[in-house]
């Protein structure tokens, strides 16, 4: 079937010939073998027929009541999957929310720190004058000493 497709040649009809029930006709008339054919050709036809009547029987009795069993499996999976999107968004929304706790929180220490270290910045410039100003007085005194 691929080789065809990728020769793209067209797919052979369907042979409807054994569909039918004809008897043989002319020369074909008084062929034992032939008879015998056609004769299991119409006995399969006639059971295939009985299969059909058989299958609307079946329909006929049990239809209604599969498709009323079908219809309620497919609503108990669509209850279920219904169920298992809202716990999965549930889920979803919580952990939303837990990590926009966590940023805020997060934020929250990082002005903290940044308060913290801007505190110390100020503390430290009047210091770093004063040791810049007794470093001078060291040198100054150094000199003078020599």
């Amino acid at each position: 079937e691929m080789q065809r497709l990728g020769q793209k040649r067209p797919m052979h009809k369907l042979d409807m010939g054994r569909y039918k029930v004809e008897p043989p006709a002319g020369v074909q008339a008084e062929d034992p073998a032939i008879w015998s054919s056609t004769v299991r050709n119409a006995q399969a036809q006639l059971e295939q027929s009985h299969l059909r009547g058989m299958n609307i029987e079946l329909l006929n009795k049990y239809g209604s009541k599969s498709w009323y069993r079908h219809v309620v499996d497919c609503t108990r999976i669509e209850n279920a999957l219904t169920t298992e999107v809202t716990n999965l968004r549930r889920q979803n929304e919580d952990l939303n929310k837990k990590r926009k706790l966590d940023q805020i929180s997060t934020g929250n220490d990082l002005r903290r720190l940044n308060v913290e270290w801007n505190e110390y910045l100020q503390k430290n410039g009047p210091l770093e004058q004063a040791v810049a100003m007794l470093t001078s007085d060291v040198l100054r005194v150094r000199n003078v000493a020599k």
